[in-house]
């Protein structure tokens, strides 16, 4: 499929350099799942998917088109620069392997690319709005396709399951049933990074709603976003989306979140002080496969009981598969934890670095005191809160490979744009306003 990638690859650069920031940026997120990800170009030292190569053109022209300028910088922009190549050297220091560097570096891009290309895209309120065509639709076709895979078991992206150039640490991925449905992953490999993606699409669309005139596009592809989520049949897809509509409903009570999330704090501790095994199995209770919540939380115990071995560095890209026979006896482990495996990529250092930058993008928004600002600016400023603290609810109990890994990052960057943008947009109108005042006068 070398050639057809090629041509796709192609096809969308050049629709990416033609149209808007915004709508460029929709594209750049929405061919992750119109193309499957894991059919790569080899590009030098790395392998290249559809979503990689957009995100490096739009880049090179945000750069030569001067859009750089206009873009405020951020401590957190220093900070992904620095937990880049902390990362990258990292794997350096700890893969001997040629193999294992050239998918690390792959890796990498996704994070600093995607961030990048998403603080320089959106810097106006128009750039914000020329997002939700694209996922509108996008929404409908994905989640469409979802349902009928949840029905059937089967989709159009299934026969390009033979060209992909790995398998799991598992295996191949047999189809599973929950509920008497079939988990739907459409064109990605694993339905819990499905879920997870739309997850964050539908809420990027919930947020983006107030914004725009094309109201019904948006709640219907809202409508299908969320019938995506569902149709993965996985637990931590379903805390996400979950998450982030009952945080939502603080929208018009911001003062009482901190104590809440305090007084919540100190009753986990207090629960976890008094349980048998500690409040991280509590998953084993309320998941839909109790063996699968119980592993997670076992991973946990083990993650920290081995903490000597890859506190500095990690263990790069080589994942420690002894932790297996720790955890309940298997072979291979699969951390299903973002924060363990950030932790194991690169040592704690890398994961202070992770929680920096998170930390500023709830900050960043938070500084903007949300209570004084006009409805439509306080509505979208607090549903961004509310989708990067539904995915680290969610990262509990799921990693993010890929495209979550790349709609998080994304994320990222459209909070730490988002104020910026508001200020510019409110002096704007200050601007105007004083302007008709002073020739009315």
């Amino acid at each position: 499929m070398l050639i057809e990638t090629i041509a796709i690859a192609v096809l969308l650069s050049l629709i990416v350099l033609y149209v808007k920031p915004g709508t460029a940026l929709a594209i750049v997120l929405a061919s992750t799942l119109l193309w499957p990800e894991y059919l790569r170009i080899p590009m030098g030292p790395a392998l290249m998917s559809v979503s990689r190569i957009l995100a490096l053109v739009l880049f090179t022209k945000f750069l030569l088109n001067g859009r750089f300028r206009g873009m405020r910088g951020n401590l957190a922009d220093v900070l992904m620069l620095v937990y880049w190549v902390w990362l990258l050297a990292a794997n350096i220091i700890e893969n001997q392997s040629l193999d294992y560097l050239t998918r690390a570096i792959g890796e990498l891009l996704d994070l600093i690319l995607i961030y990048f290309v998403a603080r320089l895209s959106l810097q106006r309120e128009v750039d914000f709005k020329q997002l939700v065509v694209v996922l509108s639709v996008l929404a409908i076709y994905i989640g469409a396709l979802a349902a009928y895979e949840a029905v059937t078991g089967s989709t159009f992206y299934k026969q390009f399951l033979q060209y992909r150039p790995w398998v799991t640490v598992f295996g191949e991925v047999e189809i599973e049933k929950r509920l008497g449905f079939y988990r739907a992953t459409v064109s990605e490999s694993i339905h819990i990074y499905f879920g997870i993606t739309m997850s964050i699409i539908g809420g990027l669309l919930v947020t983006l709603h107030t914004m725009t005139r094309k109201k019904l596009l948006t709640l219907v592809g809202i409508a299908f976003a969320y019938l995506g989520v569902v149709s993965s049949f996985s637990t931590g897809p379903w805390i996400a989306a979950l998450s982030f509509l009952l945080f939502r409903q603080m929208k018009n009570h911001t003062a009482k979140i901190k104590p809440l999330l305090l007084t919540g704090l100190a009753l986990l501790s207090i629960l976890h002080l008094i349980s048998e095994r500690g409040i991280h199995y509590v998953g084993s209770y309320l998941g839909l496969n109790s063996a699968t919540a119980w592993y997670r939380g076992r991973l946990i115990d083990v993650a920290f009981s081995e903490l000597g071995s890859y506190w500095l560095f990690g263990y790069g890209s080589n994942l420690p598969h002894y932790w297996g026979g720790m955890v309940d006896g298997r072979p291979i482990i699969d951390i299903v934890n973002h924060y363990i495996l950030v932790a194991v990529y690169g040592g704690l250092m890398a994961l202070v670095l992770f929680l920096s930058i998170t930390w500023l993008a709830y900050r960043n928004i938070f500084k903007l005191k949300l209570h004084t600002l006009p409805k439509k600016e306080r509505y979208v400023g607090f549903s961004l809160i509310a989708i990067l603290f539904s995915l680290n609810v969610a990262m509990l109990s799921v990693s993010f490979y890929d495209t979550p890994n790349k709609y998080y990052f994304a994320l990222l960057g459209i909070m730490i744009s988002y104020p910026y943008m508001v200020k510019k947009e409110v002096k704007m109108k200050r601007i105007a306003y004083e302007f008709k005042e002073k020739h009315d006068d």
